[in-house]
C-alpha cells in the first residue's frame, strides 16, 4: 500500500518522527508532501526539505498553496493526487488536509498531536531563547536549526 504523509515540517520534530515511523509500519511505500513556503515560516522551504530528507531519507514533494482563482482551489486533494499519483492512504494531523482527502474517498490516518512537541512550541521556545527546544527535535534537525538563516538572525 502506498501512502502519503503531508505536513509543513517547520521544523521536522520528534512528533513527526514518531508519526513517520508509525506510518511506515502501515504502508509498503511512503511519499512525503511538504507545504509550500509561507511568509511566517521559521525555516525556508529548502531548509524544511533538507530536514525531512535528512531524518527520513525521502525527498519530499512540494505541495503548493493554491490561489483562490486556481480551478482546483476547492479541490486541493484532487490537485495533490494529480501531482503525486496513485495514493491509497494519507497521513496528516491537519483537519483541512483530512477533509480534502475525505472528499476524494482516500482513507486518512489521523496522526496524534503531542501537546509538548509541536512546531509552534519549538518556534516559540527558540524565539524566547529557551534552549529546551533542542530536546524536541532529532539531532539532524537541531543542527539544521542552529545553522538556519532565521536562527542566526535571532542570535
Amino acid at each position: 500500500m502506498k501512502g502519503l504523509y503531508i505536513g509543513r515540517f517547520d521544523p521536522f520534530h520528534l512528533g513527526h518522527f514518531k508519526a513517520y515511523n508509525l506510518f511506515c509500519n502501515l504502508t509498503d511505500e511512503v511519499e512525503i508532501g511538504i507545504g509550500a513556503q509561507r511568509e511566517n515560516d521559521f525555516l525556508s522551504l529548502e531548509e524544511r526539505i533538507k530536514g525531512v530528507y535528512e531524518n527520513t531519507g525521502i525527498q519530499p514533494i512540494e505541495l503548493e498553496d493554491l490561489d483562490c482563482n486556481h480551478p482546483l482551489y476547492w479541490d486541493w486533494g484532487k490537485y495533490v493526487l494529480r501531482k503525486i499519483g496513485n495514493i491509497e492512504i494519507i497521513a496528516t494531523g491537519n483537519s483541512y488536509v483530512r477533509n480534502d482527502f475525505n472528499k476524494e474517498g482516500i482513507p486518512v490516518l489521523w496522526l496524534p498531536r503531542y501537546e509538548d512537541i509541536s512546531g509552534t512550541v519549538i518556534r516559540d521556545k527558540i524565539g524566547k531563547g529557551d534552549d529546551s527546544w533542542k530536546s524536541l527535535v532529532p539531532e539532524k534537525t537541531k543542527s539544521l536549526i542552529l545553522n538556519s538563516v532565521k536562527y542566526r538572525e535571532i542570535k
